[in-house]
């Protein structure tokens, strides 16, 4: 369900008088760290000195995005009110514009050390998504117009995505993204334009932006042709966060004042052998009251490893599962068929003290079809952090990386399909080998939906790439470095 602005109005309206907070002594240097920024959000220290740290986050999106601070430990964080903040309506209202940058004004406490994390997303779902969606709305309108959004004013522009979000369709755009489907966005968008009423709005929204639109401009927007290239643009920006990469962190830190004592002399300790992850399975049962679908999945559960990690990965999994049940399609059940249905379950790929692998195989059916089809997925995590490693972390040179991807794929998959290979994998994307991956003994493991590269008949197909063919642009020190040795 898509969140209206609500309380969130409010607070950015109330931002605009904020300014910079009082100086008080930051202490030792600020660090930043963004191995968990998934390239989303990149934080960088402005300055840190005796009186204050200034602290940014960029987005790194060509979209809207949110923005939370999600913990501050031995920290204080305040909007700054920079120009390039929107005199810190970013930082403070929740959302950080394509390619903008949100800043804060922070106090660590150095005596005993100071954490501060801030998380960029773009979850639809949350009230800081829907804001984003409504910039992004509103920013794609004005780009099939040939204009951009141009006001400096931050009481405008509150104003100018408040009336986008009051809009009786914003709710559908919302669930459109969530779902994938450009058609359903397409049909939210001729229903919203066709309607004086909604035009009368949309142009009062984009002279609040800076954009001077008339009836007869919105109307071409409305057209057939123009309102599926509104759709699949709009998809388009949003695919990458739907597909995997919808949020990122980045943390600010002080480390405690260290602390001088004489130092004894130590007596050698082996150091215990680091904890193997137990994978168990838990299995899930949903279905909808109205009987159009239902869903069971075989989710794994991890265990063994200091409880901190362990939830951690398993949050990541449970996201991933609630993302696959509700994809489910929801029609009505056709007369002597069974309702829609999601099936998951997994395997475990490649599990040691340090990484962790595993494999999702999902039938998705809709009622009517006559059979399934079955996708692949997969997630894979670093053991020490519960970190998610992506495809592209592995590689030394992203550009190299992906060459070398998509040489041994077309090799390894025309060896095994033939003539029969339609989609050849060397036209992928990075994007689109993470989306199911793995690591083995043997060599990198490349898995493919149904019907992806071949027909259907086919089923789903994995590939096997050998650590020699990708020893010249893996990173030797990165995730994949033990395979290398």
């Amino acid at each position: 369900m898509i969140r209206r602005l609500g309380p969130l109005g409010l607070s950015l309206a109330l931002l605009l008088s904020i300014g910079p907070s009082s100086p008080v002594a930051a202490g030792s240097s600020v660090t930043v760290d963004n191995a968990a920024g998934n390239g989303i959000a990149t934080g960088t220290v402005v300055r840190s000195d005796p009186t204050h740290a200034l602290l940014e986050v960029t987005n790194n999106y060509h979209f809207w995005v949110a923005v939370e601070l999600v913990s501050a430990n031995g920290a204080v964080l305040r909007p700054a009110a920079l120009s390039e903040d929107l005199g810190g309506l970013f930082a403070g209202g929740g959302l950080i514009n394509p390619g903008g940058t949100a800043a804060w004004d922070g106090v660590f406490d150095s005596s005993t050390g100071g954490v501060a994390t801030i998380r960029v997303h773009y979850d639809v779902t949350s009230a800081g998504g829907a804001v984003a969606l409504a910039g992004n709305v509103l920013t794609i309108i004005a780009d099939s117009l040939g204009a951009s959004i141009a006001t400096s004013s931050a009481t405008n522009l509150v104003k100018a995505f408040t009336l986008i979000m009051d809009l009786p369709s914003f709710a559908d755009l919302g669930r459109g993204i969530q779902k994938q489907d450009v058609w359903g966005l397409a049909t939210s968008m001729e229903i919203l334009l066709g309607s004086s009423t909604g035009r009368a709005t949309i142009k009062e929204a984009l002279a609040e932006a800076g954009v001077l639109a008339s009836d007869g401009d919105l109307l071409k927007v409305a057209s057939v042709v123009g309102i599926i290239d509104w759709a699949r643009t709009l998809f388009d920006l949003m695919r990458a966060s739907i597909g995997g990469n919808t949020d990122g962190t980045v943390t600010f830190a002080v480390a405690e004042r260290a602390v001088t004592l004489p130092t004894p002399t130590p007596t050698p300790v082996a150091a215990p052998p680091a904890a193997v992850p137990t994978i168990s399975t838990q299995s899930i049962h949903r279905q909808a009251a109205d009987g159009r679908w239902v869903a069971d999945f075989e989710e794994p559960v991890v265990s063994g490893i200091p409880s901190t990690t362990a939830g951690a990965i398993n949050q990541t999994i449970r996201a991933k599962v609630d993302a696959y049940i509700a994809n489910v399609d929801q029609p009505p059940v056709m007369p002597g068929d069974d309702p829609s249905s999601v099936t998951g379950s997994f395997k475990v790929a490649f599990v040691s003290s340090s990484l962790l692998s595993i494999e999702f195989k999902v039938e998705r059916y809709r009622t009517g079809w006559g059979h399934g089809v079955e996708m692949a997925g997969s997630l894979t995590f670093a053991v020490s952090s519960g970190v998610q490693i992506h495809l592209g972390d592995l590689f030394s040179d992203q550009a190299a990386g992906l060459a070398a991807l998509q040489t041994q794929a077309h090799i390894l998959a025309l060896q095994l399909l033939g003539h029969t290979l339609l989609v050849d994998p060397a036209t992928w994307s990075m994007a689109d080998f993470d989306k199911a991956w793995a690591f083995s003994v043997a060599g990198l493991r490349l898995s493919f939906t149904q019907g992806d590269i071949a027909g259907m008949a086919a089923g789903p197909l994995t590939i096997t790439i050998p650590w020699s063919s990708l020893v010249e642009v893996l990173k030797q020190d990165g995730p994949a470095g033990s395979f290398l040795k």
